[in-house]
């Protein structure tokens, strides 16, 4: 499973590095990372732990183009 996050985190990185919105991919990856994060933190609730303020951006901005 680690394997398979690491390709998530690369698809979203190589995304975030050409600029702009994420892509369908990368969103299906930002997903499966989102899923996997909230059971992470609903199994230990004292872990502090978000994604970075570029994925946060990335987020917004595709939230704003499917609702726009």
């Amino acid at each position: 499973m680690i394997e398979t996050d690491l390709d998530h985190c690369r698809i979203i990185m190589e995304s975030l590095n050409q600029g702009g919105a994420l892509d369908t991919e990368a969103q299906a990856s930002l997903d499966v990372l989102n899923h996997r994060l909230a059971t992470l933190k609903k199994s230990y609730p004292q872990l502090k732990v978000a994604f970075s303020a570029a994925i946060e951006r990335s987020r917004a901005q595709a939230s704003a183009l499917t609702m726009g």
